[in-house]
C-alpha cells in the first residue's frame, strides 16, 4: 500500500512485476525512494534473495543474492554499504553470520565478526544509530547487542527485562 496525501488514504500498489518478496522473515532497508528486502522464507526455507522495490515506478529489481540464505536477520545501511547480520539458522559462525553489500560495486562480502558471546541465529529487532554508526539488536532470546562496522565486533548488552516477543521499538531523538 501506498498513502496518498491528498486523501489521507492508503492504496494498493499495482506492481508491475510479478516477483513478489519473500512470504514471510525477510530484513527490510529503506533507501531514498524505496526498500530493499533482504532474505526471508519461501516455501518454508531460507533465501538468499535480495531485491529492491522503487516506489517510483511501482517496480522490482532483484539484486546478487547473498552468499548465504537467511532468514530473520537485520539488515542496516551504513556508508553506502548494507549489513546483514544474522538470520542463518544453525550453520551461523564467526565466518558467515555477517556479509555486507557494497551498493557501488553491487557485491557481498562475508564479516569475520569479533564476539565475546554465541552468535545470535535470530533477530527479532534491530535498528542503526547514525550517530555512532553502529546497529543495535536484540536476539531470539531477548538478549541486545550492538555491532559496529568499524572493526566487525559485537558487544553484549542486557537481557530484556520483560521476555516476549516485542516488534514495537522506535528511536526518538539521540544521545
Amino acid at each position: 500500500f501506498i498513502l496518498n496525501p491528498v486523501h489521507r488514504r492508503l492504496k494498493p500498489i499495482h506492481l508491475k512485476s510479478d516477483k513478489a518478496p519473500p512470504e514471510s522473515s525477510s530484513a527490510f532497508v529503506l533507501r531514498c525512494f524505496g526498500v530493499f528486502v533482504v532474505g526471508g522464507l519461501v516455501n518454508g526455507k531460507p533465501t538468499s534473495d535480495v531485491s529492491f522495490f522503487d516506489c517510483f515506478d511501482n517496480t522490482w529489481q532483484s539484486l546478487p543474492p547473498m552468499k548465504m540464505p537467511r532468514a530473520s536477520a537485520s539488515a542496516n545501511i551504513i556508508d553506502q554499504k548494507m549489513y546483514v547480520l544474522g538470520g542463518c539458522g544453525d550453520d551461523a559462525d564467526s565466518s558467515n553470520w555477517a556479509e555486507v553489500f557494497d551498493l557501488d560495486t553491487e557485491t557481498w562480502e562475508f564479516l569475520s565478526v569479533t564476539s565475546p558471546r554465541k552468535m545470535p541465529l535470530s533477530i527479532r529487532q534491530s535498528m542503526l544509530m547514525l550517530q555512532k554508526n553502529e546497529v543495535y539488536a536484540v536476539d531470539e532470546d531477548g538478549q541486545s547487542f550492538s555491532f559496529s562496522p568499524s572493526d566487525n565486533s559485537i558487544s553484549n548488552g542486557v537481557a530484556d527485562s520483560k521476555p516476549g516477543y516485542r516488534s514495537d521499538w522506535c528511536w526518538i531523538g539521540g544521545f
